[in-house]
């Protein structure tokens, strides 16, 4: 069980490396390529480059209390979807951000400036995948820790957290030198490898799960 650890942990890293692109390549295109004002008839509002992570933020708080509530409904009625799946449609969420991104690139945004509308979109994808993967992946951790080991698999999941903080400066010695669609690109192909990772090993994760959960059923209460 020790390895599945490993395994979420390690994926996970695309995961913050990719969630840090908000106050990073996305603050970036914001500044430089991206139309930012508003119009409401004969009102023109101007919109900063901080106001799109404060909308990512915005958008991750409100998001939040619907699938909580929807996934109570869907574990009443039997139909919930375990962990593993709900992380693999995370990780396509992130994906579907950055081909978003690159779309936008494609239409002008590598040289020009584009409609707010593009990363409005993308922001909004990756809060829905932020929903899913941030406080998914660390229950998984922890139901997947052997016992004994459950200190040992959080520390695994902080340090894919600061892993993946460190390779967002990696990255961003790119920024400026590839085309920004090519940049954006590799990160909705990191975020597809990830997803895939996680498929091809969804059975095992699912046994394990299954096996975790019947074990501390089993348990009597002293």
């Amino acid at each position: 069980m020790l390895r599945a650890v490993w395994l979420v942990c390690g994926i996970a890293v695309v995961f913050w490396l990719t969630a840090q692109q908000a106050g990073s390549s996305l603050t970036l295109f914001a500044e430089a390529h991206t139309q930012r004002y508003l119009t409401f008839g004969a009102w023109i509002i101007p919109i900063g480059p901080g106001h799109f992570a404060s909308l990512h933020s915005l958008l991750v708080l409100l998001l939040l209390p619907p699938f909580i509530y929807a996934s109570r409904c869907m574990r009443r009625r039997g139909a919930e979807l375990s962990i593993p799946v709900r992380m693999i449609c995370g990780y396509i969420g992130t994906a579907g951000a950055f081909v978003v991104m690159g779309a936008a690139c494609l239409r002008g945004g590598d040289t020009g400036r584009v409609h707010i509308g593009w990363l409005a979109g993308c922001y909004l994808l990756l809060s829905v995948a932020e929903v899913q993967l941030a406080p998914l992946g660390l229950a998984l951790v922890t139901q997947l820790a052997p016992p004994g080991k459950m200190s040992c698999a959080v520390g695994l999941w902080f340090a894919s957290v600061a892993l993946g903080n460190g390779l967002t400066g990696a990255l961003g010695l790119l920024w400026g030198r590839w085309p920004i669609h090519r940049y954006f690109a590799l990160l909705a192909l990191l975020s597809i490898d990830a997803a895939l990772a996680l498929w091809t090993r969804l059975r095992g994760l699912e046994a394990l799960l299954r096996r975790s959960s019947s074990s501390i059923e089993n348990v009597n209460p002293l």
